[in-house]
């Protein structure tokens, strides 16, 4: 999320009257001057010392945009407007993947786009939920590089195009058979699940660190879909996933990928993350999985 960022226009003055001192170089005010933000500068540069500096071309600027996830990052308005790199979610001078999206250089010289090599970070990410959260499941899991189109078609559809960076996919065969004990007595219906299959998907080219975030996040999906299957909303369960993310995020000293999602606006991913952390600060984890426990039996 992008927004205006203006700096309040200049006015022009004469000094008519006891002289003034510049508010950027301290020199006396003879003649003409400008004030601007209720400052005095003897000069336009003196007064452009003072405006905020592009974060990507570093000239100063008059009007340009800031973005809501790095506060501390402005640009003119030519350097907002260039493609906006998926990983970072910065705008730069990115190259464009097969799949349409953008990458910086930055971003690229750290992405994963060997399948070998984000299975060995999978394996590892799932290991250290397992020993250091106490959150992991036997299952065989699937795991996956993919291209957007590919993620977007998998996809249930609960979130924005473009909104996604992974997928948790469970699959299975319902198989109905229908019993009746004896002739007289009634028939009686006994489901069985099988062929159960488990699948993550992850999008190739993202950093170590996103690639990182993104597997904890779809493990949770995994190890509440264990536990507490009847649990269906999906504000709860993107809460959750997201919770999980931030802990593993931290576990891998990637805090600041957390400010991301402590400030998403979106009601369901971000909402549903500052309930569950609000939920973990006044009853504790524990408590957290006991309330799952209560939800899941009424579901």
């Amino acid at each position: 999320m992008m927004r205006i960022l203006a700096v309040l226009a200049v006015c022009l003055g004469v000094l008519t009257a006891s002289a003034l001192d510049c508010s950027q170089c301290g020199r006396a005010v003879q003649g003409k001057y400008l004030t601007a933000n209720g400052k005095n500068f003897c000069s336009e540069t003196c007064y452009e010392q003072t405006l905020p500096k592009c974060a990507l071309c570093g000239r100063p600027f008059r009007e340009g945009i800031q973005i809501a996830e790095y506060p501390d990052k402005v640009y003119c308005k030519e350097c907002g407007a260039k493609p906006t790199c998926f990983n970072c979610r910065l705008p730069n001078d990115c190259e464009k993947l097969d799949d349409g999206r953008h990458i910086c250089r930055t971003c690229k010289a750290d992405a994963i786009f060997d399948q070998a090599r984000a299975q060995e970070i999978f394996d590892q990410v799932r290991e250290r939920m397992r020993n250091d959260l106490d959150l992991g499941t036997d299952r065989k899991i699937h795991f996956y590089l993919i291209g957007l189109p590919e993620l977007e078609k998998r996809s249930p559809g609960e979130t924005p195009p473009g909104g996604e960076l992974g997928l948790y996919h469970y699959s299975f065969t319902e198989v109905t058979t229908t019993e009746k004990k004896y002739p007289w007595s009634k028939s009686r219906d006994s489901v069985k699940i099988t062929n159960e299959r488990f699948a993550i998907y992850a999008l190739y080219g993202l950093t170590r660190a996103r690639l990182i975030e993104v597997c904890a996040h779809e493990l949770a999906h995994d190890w509440m879909q264990k536990n507490y299957p009847r649990i269906r909303d999906l504000k709860l369960r993107e809460g959750f996933a997201e919770y999980v993310a931030t802990r593993v995020n931290t576990l891998y000293g990637n805090g600041f990928l957390n400010t991301r999602i402590e400030k998403n606006p979106d009601p369901v991913y971000g909402g549903g993350y500052r309930e569950i952390a609000a939920y973990v600060r006044l009853h504790g984890f524990n408590g957290l999985l006991e309330h799952f426990a209560e939800l899941n039996g009424k579901g």
